[in-house]
């Protein structure tokens, strides 16, 4: 995926994802050069080459009712 694909999907999902659409970012996104867990928080970072930026929640389906 590229920076403005996984935008579009950050802002689309509210910035909550779940396990498989993170891993399928991880797995497919040539540009990402930075990956982050901040375990206090309980949120992701993911940084891009071409300066994209996003913190990010990552749960499963199935747990998504308490966040939202």
């Amino acid at each position: 995926m590229y920076s403005y694909e996984i935008q579009q999907l950050m802002e689309l999902r509210n910035y909550l994802l779940e396990v498989k659409e993170y891993l399928h970012i991880c797995n497919t996104s040539p540009q990402i050069n930075y990956i982050h867990y901040d375990a206090w928080q309980d949120n992701f970072k993911i940084a891009t080459d071409d300066r994209y930026e996003w913190t990010f929640k990552v749960k499963e389906k199935k747990k998504w009712k308490s966040f939202i």
